[in-house]
């Protein structure tokens, strides 16, 4: 996919920003050896190298940039010398994340879930907050799980096993909520084929689309 000028312009700002997180989060680790990082921290750490690494957008910015391109692969190759010298740590620090995500999406889904089944007051939910809510956390959760298996981390087998049970309750909520915001003109992610193909949830069709 060849991304447009202004499209390519965000996509590296973007792509600054999240590495400059990454950077000063991974900073915080090597000087204070035994600093723990808290959720939402470690949410940015694993989510944003992910996206760094796996994203359709990120991955065209760093084609065209080889400067973006070995600041990846330094926060990459940094984030390996932590697993190896604080590797309980960094797991529990994985773990903490993605269970801190899925709360939250569980918490998003019961609340779209309101709006899916018809609610008296008339309201809905408006697509950047099922984009917010729901989609770009589940995001978050995928490019996380991604660079955990490029890396080598197996998560526990409780974290595999919550994922299978949340996407079950994602996929029937947006089976219903989706078409109303799409009839609305309210699409909330209007662009698919700027994600891996494995995010179903980003596809028109769900799953039915892969």
């Amino acid at each position: 996919m060849s991304l447009r000028d202004a499209q390519r312009r965000a996509a590296t700002r973007l792509t600054k920003i999240f590495g400059e997180k990454c950077d000063n989060l991974l900073l915080r680790l090597e000087n204070y050896p035994g600093h723990k990082l808290g959720p939402e921290d470690c949410v940015h750490l694993w989510s944003d190298l992910g996206e760094l690494k796996f994203s359709v957008w990120a991955t065209e910015v760093a084609r065209q940039s080889q400067d973006l391109e070995r600041s990846a692969e330094n926060l990459e190759a940094r984030l390996r010398r932590q697993l190896q010298s604080s590797h309980d740590e960094m797991v529990s620090c994985f773990e903490m994340g993605m269970s801190s995500i899925i709360e939250k999406i569980r918490a998003s889904i019961a609340s779209a879930g309101i709006f899916a089944k018809g609610s008296e007051s008339g309201l809905s939910p408006v697509g950047i907050e099922i984009d917010h809510d729901l989609l770009n956390r589940r995001d978050k959760l995928e490019y996380s799980l991604m660079l955990a298996k490029y890396l080598d981390l197996a998560p526990s087998p409780k974290l595999l096993g919550d994922i299978p049970d949340l996407d079950e309750s994602l996929e029937k909520v947006l089976a219903t909520v989706l078409p109303r915001l799409q009839e609305a003109r309210d699409n909330p992610t209007p662009y698919p084929n700027r994600f891996p193909p494995s995010f179903w949830w980003r596809q028109p069709h769900g799953r039915a689309g892969r």
